[in-house]
């Protein structure tokens, strides 16, 4: 790895053990406390995903509406890609589907790859170019299209944010590029994988439009790789 930006080898020691096998996918629970509208209500999620790099997720979530509970399915396989939400566990509510949809959800899928760091060792699935003493960029190629993704560490390694340029609509009449990121604020390493386990971010994340009390916050609660 010594070809590679400074930036970019730090992080991979530092979240790769040496000798650890090269997993094939992700699957982890998670807790969402996110705003669905600027100036909303919070509502707090459990969540479970399983998540191939660069190649497919599959997320649901759970969470009440008052008194009702409900479910949300967010998933991207093949270029394909939807959203929808379900009133308890079987009523359609709500959804988005289509081109866009989709390609905002490849997106979401490069950038979760960090829950699995041996995607970003490079190779034909993960470019590396220098950006700064702090910071590389990561280039992904999912369904054909290159997705690029700047990691933030620190002198150790340990990934203290990331950020892209995420297809979306959020703030805006029309889909088009996006600010979108967070921050990690806490990590641990299980099976040799050091993981971020606490995040803070969002869409507009590093711009004077996002709004700390609109950012998603996650937090893991347990996270299982497949060999």
């Amino acid at each position: 790895m010594t070809d590679l930006p400074e930036p970019a080898r730090l992080y991979l020691r530092h979240a790769i053990a040496p000798g650890t096998p090269r997993a094939r996918s992700v699957w982890l629970r998670a807790a969402y406390r996110m705003r669905p509208k600027p100036g909303g209500p919070l509502i707090d999620l459990v969540s479970e995903e399983i998540l191939t790099p660069f190649e497919s997720f599959v997320w649901t979530a759970r969470f009440r509406m008052g008194p009702v509970p409900m479910r949300v399915r967010d998933h991207y396989a093949h270029g394909d890609g939807a959203m929808s939400v379900r009133a308890l566990g079987f009523l359609p509510v709500g959804g988005s589907k289509g081109p866009d949809v989709a390609r905002s959800a490849r997106y979401r899928l490069a950038a979760e790859s960090v829950w699995l760091p041996s995607a970003f060792l490079p190779g034909e699935r993960a470019r590396w170019e220098p950006v700064d003493d702090e910071r590389a960029r990561v280039t992904p190629t999912v369904d054909g299209e290159d997705v690029p993704i700047v990691l933030r560490v620190d002198a150790s390694g340990r990934l203290l944010e990331l950020t892209m340029e995420r297809h979306g609509n959020v703030g805006v009449e029309a889909w088009q590029p996006i600010p979108y990121g967070f921050a990690v604020e806490e990590e641990r390493t299980v099976d040799g994988h050091t993981v971020p386990w606490r995040l803070r971010g969002g869409w507009w994340y590093g711009t004077e439009r996002f709004r700390d009390d609109d950012a998603v916050v996650v937090r893991v609660e347990e996270i299982r790789f497949t060999w």
